[in-house]
């Protein structure tokens, strides 16, 4: 059966900034640190334009939605290329599962530097990305109601 996923989580930017801190009574100049949290959220499927079985995918975050490319998922190692619609540079991804189904791991790329990140992987069917038939909701509800049921 073909192999499709959602797949959500964070990637953690490290940062730095200036301040300036006034407690000594003159200010000085200070460089703070931090780690900023961004949601991602996007799909794994197996490339239909291909007879072999890559995969590739899409996903979105704060900074726009990108393309997934070079995906390779096994038992304990997720890997993906990423690249914004919007910019020419990559962000390489690579993630070890752990105990509890969560993947952990790390990104790098030319203009966006290191970071840590972590995801979910759910798989779902393939119908999962159809509009659900109406019809069938409606005719299920009304369906219960006349049997006694309450519709849900």
């Amino acid at each position: 059966m073909p192999y499709y996923n959602l797949v959500q989580g964070f990637f953690f930017q490290p940062n730095q900034f200036l301040e300036l801190d006034n407690e000594s009574g003159e200010s000085v100049a200070v460089v703070n640190e931090n780690t900023i949290r961004f949601m991602y959220a996007g799909t794994i499927y197996p490339n239909k334009n291909k007879p072999t079985s890559e995969l590739i995918g899409g996903m979105n975050d704060h900074f726009g939605y990108s393309l997934l490319s070079n995906v390779h998922v096994s038992e304990q190692e997720l890997r993906f290329v990423k690249k914004y619609t919007d910019r020419k540079d990559t962000i390489q991804y690579e993630f070890i599962r752990q105990d509890d189904g969560a993947w952990i791991g790390s990104y790098s790329g030319i203009y966006v530097g290191r970071g840590s990140a972590k995801c979910i992987l759910t798989e779902v069917q393939k119908s999962f990305f159809l509009p659900p038939n109406k019809r069938r909701i409606i005719n299920k509800k009304s369906s219960n109601v006349l049997h006694g049921g309450a519709p849900k």
